[in-house]
């Protein structure tokens, strides 16, 4: 799910997957069933006089999902079971998920500078999703969405 135009600055995103599209102004979507919050934060910027050698800094991406009943549940995947995700349990579910990823200093030297990637993505963890949850008067849950996202967040 690419957006055109995002630098990957400070920014909130909001995703339909009913319309499978952003709400505006990225696209068309009418609801949303999740919202990123997007923030940057440059930690130091080496060049060498003429050009940009190396950037460091933090990314945090925080997911939530509106509505009472809403949300993710995740799972890191067995890959010797084959199915990463059979069922969508019945309740167990985060409204907000928080992913942190970047790149440090690790250290200088004469010679010049080493990044340390840092992340806490894993491409083995998959999630179950809950949108739109009705409840009726007693606070039962009489229809929701569910979804399967195979794969982690990948913010880049």
């Amino acid at each position: 799910m690419g957006i055109a135009g995002f630098d990957g600055t400070n920014v909130v995103l909001r995703y339909d997957f009913i319309e499978d599209d952003w709400l505006p102004p990225h696209g068309r979507g009418k609801l949303a069933d999740f919202v990123i919050s997007a923030k940057y934060r440059l930690r130091d910027k080496v060049n060498d006089g003429k050009f940009l050698v190396q950037m460091f800094y933090d990314f945090t991406a925080t997911i939530d999902f509106p509505g009472v009943g809403n949300g993710m549940t995740e799972k890191i995947a067995d890959l010797n079971c084959g199915i990463m995700m059979r069922t969508a349990p019945e309740s167990g579910y985060n409204h907000s998920k928080t992913l942190h990823f970047g790149r440090r200093r690790k250290h200088t030297s004469v010679k010049g500078i080493y990044p340390e990637h840092y992340t806490d993505s894993n491409k083995l963890r998959c999630y179950c999703f809950r949108i739109r949850s009705k409840h009726d008067d007693r606070g039962k849950l009489v229809e929701a969405y569910y979804g399967k996202i195979y794969g982690d967040f990948n913010f880049n």
